[in-house]
C-alpha cells in the first residue's frame, strides 16, 4: 500500500491494460518520442508530485545528454529527467518564480542494461527532491527545494517522453518502459524499491497514481492505463522486450492465479 506521506487525489480506474507487454524502442538520429498533452494532472503546482520508469541505453557513449522526460522550456516552470554523457541521472526542476534544483545522482547506468529510476517532490517540511535508481536512494539525494515553490506555469509546453523541447538533437536513444507520474503524492523507499522488482506502479500506488503507461507498443497514440491520458507518437517508436523484473512479476501473478 502506498504511504499518506501528501494529499493524494483519487482518481477512477477507467481503463485496464493487456496482460501482454512490450517496451518502446527509440532512436535519436529519428526524433522518436510521445507527446502526452498539456492536462492539469501534469501542473502540481505546490503540490507533491512522483514519476518514474524503466530504461535502458546501448552500448556507447552518449554524444550529449539524452532527455527521458520534460514538461516545459524557456522562461517557464521545467520538469526534466535526463541522462548524462557519463551515464549519470539528472532531475532538473525550476519553480515558477526561477527558483531551480538540479540532483545529479553519482552512479552510472550500465551500458545496455535495463534499470528503474524514479523521484519525487516531496513539500513536508523544508521541502526536498529525492531519486532512487534500481530501488535504493541514488547518490546526491536528496537536494533542497522549498515546499514553497510553485510548480505551475508551463506555458504551451507538453509533458513530453523521450524529448525536451528546443533540444532535439538530445532526444532518447535506446529503450523505454513502465512510465508513471503521480500528481499529489511523494513516493517513500518502500514504493520505490517495489517499483524496482517489477510490481506494476498500480498494485504499488492504488488511488495515488495520475498516469501510467505501460508502454506496451499496442496502439498508437500510446494507450494511458488510468486516467486517458493517451499520448501521440512521433516518427514511430518501435518496439523493444520487456524489462527481465517485469517479465518475471508477471510470471509469478499468472502462477499465483493459477494460470499457464
Amino acid at each position: 500500500m502506498p504511504h499518506s506521506r501528501s494529499e493524494s487525489p483519487c482518481h477512477t480506474i477507467n481503463r485496464v491494460p493487456r496482460e501482454s507487454h512490450m517496451a518502446r524502442n527509440f532512436s535519436t538520429a529519428a526524433a522518436q518520442y510521445l507527446d502526452a498533452g498539456t492536462s492539469s494532472l501534469f501542473s502540481p503546482g505546490g503540490a507533491a508530485f512522483s514519476l518514474g520508469l524503466w530504461l535502458r541505453y546501448p552500448a556507447g557513449t552518449p554524444a550529449a545528454q539524452r532527455h527521458v522526460i520534460c514538461r516545459g522550456a524557456g522562461a517557464t516552470a521545467i520538469i526534466n529527467v535526463r541522462m548524462s554523457a557519463a551515464r549519470t541521472v539528472s532531475v532538473f526542476i525550476r519553480a515558477d518564480d526561477g527558483t531551480s534544483v538540479t540532483l545529479a545522482s553519482s552512479e552510472s547506468i550500465a551500458a545496455d542494461t535495463w534499470a528503474h529510476i524514479c523521484l519525487c517532490r516531496e513539500n513536508s517540511g523544508g521541502g526536498q527532491v529525492r531519486a532512487w535508481l534500481d530501488g535504493i536512494e541514488a547518490g546526491g539525494s536528496p537536494a533542497a527545494f522549498a515546499a514553497s515553490n510553485i510548480v505551475a506555469n508551463f506555458g504551451t509546453e507538453s509533458f513530453m517522453i523521450g524529448r525536451r523541447n528546443g533540444a532535439t538533437g538530445q532526444d532518447w536513444n535506446g529503450d523505454l518502459a513502465g512510465l508513471f507520474w503521480c500528481n499529489g503524492y511523494a513516493l517513500g523507499d518502500d514504493d520505490a524499491a517495489a517499483l524496482a522488482r517489477g510490481a506494476s506502479p498500480a498494485a504499488v500506488l492504488g488511488a495515488s497514481l495520475t498516469a501510467w503507461w505501460p508502454l506496451h507498443g499496442a496502439a498508437s497514440p500510446e494507450p494511458e492505463a488510468w486516467s486517458a491520458q493517451d499520448a501521440a507518437l512521433f516518427n514511430g517508436p518501435g518496439y523493444a522486450a520487456d524489462p527481465p523484473e517485469l517479465v518475471a512479476a508477471r510470471a509469478a501473478l499468472r502462477r499465483r492465479r493459477g494460470m499457464a
